[in-house]
């Protein structure tokens, strides 16, 4: 498995958590069912003005086919008007407690 993790610094601090929110909740729809894709998590830091995404990919090609796009890029741009900064983690075991046990990707 391969993890992401996108962040966005929002310096100007131009959204508040219930903005996020709110945005977050509109595109969680474009994400639920995508081929490859585990889970998301969104996150906020309201402390250092930050806030974003963490991905749990089936594997690095399909992580790439969504997120090393121009096309996903482009829209995540313009929906929050900040370029985010991507990181790409090894994930080599998950823990769902909703599910017994861990799982190995």
């Amino acid at each position: 498995m391969i993890a992401s993790m996108v962040t966005f610094k929002d310096e100007r601090r131009r959204y508040t958590s219930e903005e996020l929110t709110a945005i977050f909740e509109g595109s969680a729809p474009h994400y639920r069912g995508l081929a490859g894709l585990r889970s998301k998590v969104y996150w906020i830091d309201a402390e250092r003005g930050e806030f974003g995404g963490f991905y749990l990919w089936e594997s690095r090609a399909q992580m790439v086919q969504v997120q090393g796009s121009d096309d996903w890029l482009a829209a995540v741009q313009a929906r929050y008007g900040i370029t985010p900064t991507i990181r790409v983690l090894d994930a080599p075991v998950a823990i769902d407690n909703a599910v017994v046990g861990a799982t190995r990707g």
